[in-house]
């Protein structure tokens, strides 16, 4: 009778272990589970003439500043309004695509500022 009151017992602690771990592992999965963070990518990766880019927002606030620039001239800049939790995806006018160079596109965010480049 004892080996399978401590056999219960053991399967019973392993459960409500497993149950605990998995649960934690759940809650620090989550972006926005006490977490401040923000991240500037381009959308297409391996186009290498695409310009479009995402801003994922993990933070409490929600403006964004961003802007275009080509060999540092800049071509367009403006305000974001990004929802905690949410993406954006920005897709630059085709009136300011440049033609060759370097392609700066720089975001600023509570005075954290993330750059990403391409060279056209």
């Amino acid at each position: 009778m004892t080996e399978k009151r401590l056999a219960i017992s053991l399967f019973i602690l392993f459960a409500l272990s497993a149950a605990y771990l998995f649960a934690v592992n759940e809650r620090g999965l989550d972006p926005d589970q006490g977490k401040n963070w923000w991240g500037l990518s381009f959308a297409e990766p391996a186009n290498e003439s695409s310009l479009v880019f995402i801003i994922s927002n993990h933070t409490a606030t929600d403006r964004f500043h961003y802007a275009i620039s080509n060999d540092g001239n800049v071509l367009i800049e403006g305000e974001l309004s990004i929802e905690p939790g949410n993406d954006f995806t920005q897709v630059p006018s085709a009136a300011i695509r440049p033609t060759a160079g370097r392609v700066t596109i720089t975001v600023t965010h509570e005075g954290r500022e993330e750059t990403i480049y391409r060279s056209l």
